[in-house]
């Protein structure tokens, strides 16, 4: 039988909920506006060169969106609030209303001081703000962490900035699952609150998203994408917590909270309560793995940023070798094994993910030397926004990769030609179209002045770079199969390629 509490015997309620409701509309809708107007003087002040007037608009947009979706949740719940009291809405439980007045509502007021605080933060960073801001604090930074990093092989103020702009990919990186982080503790925290005030559907809802946020971690395991020379950001006691949480999730429990109500879940759980205990005691544990794993990735990540661009130039070695197709994935692997946590993660890891906020049909894919597609089927969304991953995809081809190529070759458009080429490989034609076309990081012509300095080099000197670098890497048996290979005819299925007979010219 269906609980009264969540059926609309409870309607009675939903007259307590369109006052507050009314004044949280108005509440929302003021600082939507004042953030609006803020946001359009600031890109006045911005097109006028104004000091940190983008960080300003950028902030000011952020506020303003986050008011305008809270004025129409609260324009939401004062219609339904109305229709439900009229006798037209009965099937929206009035405990809703108050749980998701009093809490949700609630609680999303009070937190505007540090959603404020968290949007001038966000601003701080975003890759739309003041790139010389951006470029002065990110080598002073670089700098100071310089002390114990090894340089990358650019230009002194060259790499300063090229590492500074991927540890700020990390940064953001880092900070782009707080949505998710936020819905978690809303649903499974705010939902035990609600359930208090009669209401079972926020809970219900709760620990599904929860469990859908682990299934990302738990898909990646059964697809033994986490095994041993992976190097993701995941580890194995991460991976272990996320497979107890989605094959023991308390179905019986959601189901009877979604269908059934308060009365008929609480019977549920006093009748097996260790499966809904669990998966607290396992929400707790999970979320503290997953932020240790992350600082463990993140602390690795910053200090060896600059190897990131020789990790680019020796899979380069290998894409422009006269190893066959076969050969040649074989010594990408073998390159990927010694990559740093730099590469690992805007290469290997978030570039290729499904984004949070779309489908299976925006994931990337990266391919093989043949050009084959290599796809894992992974299908559960992960915790990464859409412009995130666009982010991660920039960082390596822009920050990493192209600025690299330039250095090497000192010939602009052959190393954008090839960088497009393995932007390509790496993540499939689409990302390398969109970077082509609207680059995050866009080269300036100071830039590529001190990076062409001296000319193009000859395709020995190239070579020769290719060889020290692999070989610094512990990859002497892959350098030393590439000069073999140069020395004889290709192998059938060795081409080079346009691109590679470019660079040999």
């Amino acid at each position: 039988m269906t609980d009264n509490l969540a059926q609309p015997s409870a309607s009675w309620l939903a007259p307590l909920t369109i006052l507050p409701n009314v004044g949280l509309a108005a509440v929302n809708a003021t600082i939507a506006a004042t953030a609006s107007l803020t946001g359009l003087a600031s890109r006045m002040g911005e097109t006028a060169g104004v000091p940190l007037a983008g960080v300003l608009a950028d902030s000011s947009d952020q506020i303003a969106t986050r008011a305008r979706a809270g004025l129409l949740e609260s324009i939401d719940l004062v219609e339904t609030g109305v229709r439900t009291t009229l006798g037209r809405e009965p099937a929206v439980p009035g405990t809703s209303l108050i749980s998701r007045t009093m809490i949700d509502e609630g609680l999303r007021a009070a937190a505007w001081p540090a959603s404020v605080a968290l949007a001038s933060a966000s601003a701080s960073l975003s890759t739309t703000t003041s790139e010389n801001a951006m470029g002065t604090l990110g080598t002073l930074v670089a700098k100071v962490l310089s002390v114990k990093t090894p340089p990358g092989i650019l230009p002194a103020d060259e790499d300063a900035v090229a590492v500074a702009r991927v540890r700020q990919g990390f940064v953001v990186m880092v900070t782009n699952p707080s949505g998710a982080i936020f819905q978690d503790v809303r649903g499974m925290v705010g939902g035990l609150a609600a359930l208090a005030v009669g209401d079972p559907l926020w809970l219900a809802s709760g620990l599904r998203t929860f469990r859908r946020h682990v299934e990302y971690v738990y898909e990646k395991e059964v697809r033994g994408e986490l095994g041993p020379g992976t190097n993701l950001p995941m580890s194995a006691a991460l991976a272990k917590l996320a497979k107890e949480v989605v094959e023991g999730f308390p179905e019986a429990f959601v189901q009877a909270l979604e269908q059934q109500g308060v009365r008929q879940a609480f019977r549920v759980y006093f009748s097996e309560p260790a499966p809904v205990n669990r998966v607290y005691q396992l929400y707790m544990q999970f979320t503290f793995q997953m932020f240790s794993d992350i600082a463990g990735f993140l602390w690795h990540g910053v200090f060896d940023a600059p190897d990131a661009q020789k990790c680019s130039i020796c899979e380069l070695a290998v894409m422009e070798s006269q190893l066959t197709d076969a050969e040649k994935d074989a010594a990408l692997f073998e390159v990927r094994k010694t990559a740093p946590k730099a590469i690992i993660e805007f290469e290997h890891y978030v570039p290729l993910l499904i984004p949070s906020d779309g489908t299976c049909d925006d994931k990337a894919c990266c391919r093989t030397a043949a050009d084959a597609i290599v796809d894992h089927r992974n299908v559960v969304p992960s915790v990464f926004t859409k412009d995130a991953i666009w982010l991660a995809q920039s960082v390596n081809a822009e920050a990493c990769s192209l600025r690299s190529f330039l250095w090497l070759y000192r010939d602009e458009q052959l190393a954008r030609t090839i960088n497009n080429r393995e932007t390509r490989r790496k993540f499939g034609p689409e990302v390398a179209r969109r970077i082509a076309d609207q680059p995050i990081y866009p080269l300036v012509p100071e830039e590529i002045a001190t990076l062409t300095a001296g000319g193009p080099r000859t395709a020995a000197d190239v070579d020769a770079i290719f060889d020290e670098l692999l070989r610094e890497r512990g990859l002497a048996a892959v350098a030393d199969s590439i000069k073999a290979r140069r020395s004889r005819p290709m192998a059938a299925g060795g081409a080079v390629g346009p691109v590679g007979d470019v660079a040999r010219a």
